[in-house]
């Protein structure tokens, strides 16, 4: 019997979370969504009942699954239990996953609790979707990060449309998988442009410069970020929610020459050029697998219980475990913060900021 889950979601999300429901082989139970007046459409365009409140759900059993699509206010407001009920859902077995960063932003970690208790923090209890680590391309990756030797920089690019999830969410993603190959990075300097920046006077535009918010949530554009290392290493982010297409890779350059690594796939080429390894992607279409595709990969394996303590990436190679989800908020609020302000900004300082040493 498939498991049940409740969505919540933008009314331009009803054909995703349909699609990612499928794939992922659950039956969705109720839908609602964080815009006022719009449960009843969501449900409606689901064929499902109504979901009035994230939070009740949360609270009471409604589902096996919970699925946040979009978040709305929730995990925004310190003074929420939030972070409780994500406790209380996992205490009674739901498994709550969010396709969205939770919370907001790395201020509110410790302000809303989301660190407390520390054996059981809710900030560990959720899962987050789509995490690198689950798609077919970079479950291949640990074998080939670990023969081709030292990485010394790489590009990543995290691409999707709006209704795929926030800026906010791709830059998330983004930032995972520097965090796999290279750790925690020490510095990040970064620029945003706004969904319509500029005006007229050519392609450059003009105008004052778009700032982004102070959180992640209903962050809209694209990122571009410098991300520096303490032993000399460097990456560069490309992320967006308006390019249209699900496009997620990095391209590793080290002693090893080139590894590019995607959601399909990887391909890994010597400094002479000759090609060392290519896997054979999961499906054979030229442009890749889709964003409902690699998110019900992701929920499908984040509810499986048999995977547990998965080998994944670190800076030092393949390691138990996932990328801490507060050293990820740290490094994305690093980012806010240099694209405000035009200057380099220091993951440490957000840490501190955080109140979390």
């Amino acid at each position: 019997m498939a498991q049940r889950v409740a969505v919540w979601a933008q009314p331009n999300q009803a054909e995703l979370v349909r699609q990612v429901a499928s794939g992922a082989g659950l039956e969705i139970a109720c839908a609602g969504s964080p815009v006022k007046g719009q449960s009843g459409a969501v449900a409606a365009a689901l064929g499902v009942e109504q979901l009035a409140d994230l939070r009740s759900a949360l609270a009471e059993r409604v589902a096996d699954v919970v699925l946040i699509a979009s978040a709305g206010d929730f995990g925004a407001d310190p003074d929420r239990p939030d972070a409780e009920l994500v406790t209380q859902a996992s205490g009674r077995g739901t498994r709550v996953l969010s396709l969205e960063p939770l919370p907001p932003s790395a201020i509110l970690l410790q302000r809303g609790a989301w660190l407390e208790p520390e054996h059981a923090r809710p900030v560990d209890l959720f899962r987050w979707c789509p995490a690198a680590r689950h798609s077919h391309g970079w479950r291949q990756a640990p074998d080939a990060i670990e023969q081709f030797g030292r990485v010394g920089s790489m590009s990543v690019e995290s691409l999707g449309a709006s209704a795929g999830g926030t800026l906010g969410a791709r830059l998330f993603g983004a930032i995972e998988v520097v965090c796999l190959v290279l750790g925690t990075p020490e510095s990040i300097d970064a620029a945003y442009v706004g969904e319509r920046s500029g005006g007229g006077g050519g392609a450059g535009g003009g105008g004052v410069h778009a700032l982004p918010g102070e959180t992640l949530r209903e962050l809209a554009g694209t990122i571009t970020a410098n991300l520096r290392f303490a032993d000399g290493r460097s990456a560069t982010i490309l992320a967006s929610n308006i390019a249209g297409v699900w496009r997620r890779g990095a391209t590793l350059v080290g002693d090893g020459g080139s590894l590019r690594i995607t959601d399909d796939g990887l391909e890994w080429h010597k400094p002479d050029g000759t090609l060392q390894d290519r896997s054979r992607p999961k499906v054979e279409r030229p442009w890749g697998l889709q964003a409902h595709e690699v998110m019900a990969e992701a929920v499908a394996r984040s509810i499986d219980p048999a995977i547990v303590g998965s080998t994944v990436l670190g800076a030092a190679g393949p390691v138990s475990g996932a990328v801490d989800h507060a050293t990820m908020l740290f490094v994305a609020q690093a980012a806010l913060l240099s694209a405000r302000t035009g200057q380099t900004e220091s993951v440490e300082t957000i840490r501190h900021m955080a109140g979390v040493v």
